[in-house]
């Protein structure tokens, strides 16, 4: 739930769905994959991450 409303996360099939929703060019969505990834790199490196029971609380 964000703000009060229920919010489902689901995998999204287009490959320019970023671009058409967002205006993001190719450039700025490999770019931000590559931040994305280097920082679950750190965390996981710095045992940061929990796995995901299925309970959220």
């Amino acid at each position: 739930m964000i703000d009060g409303a229920i919010v489902a996360f689901r995998p999204v099939k287009s490959k320019d769905y970023a671009a058409h929703e967002y205006g993001a060019t190719t450039e700025e969505l490999d770019e931000f994959v590559q931040k994305a990834n280097q920082e679950l790199d750190a965390d996981r490196k710095a045992r940061r991450l929990k796995p995901f029971t299925g309970k959220l609380n």
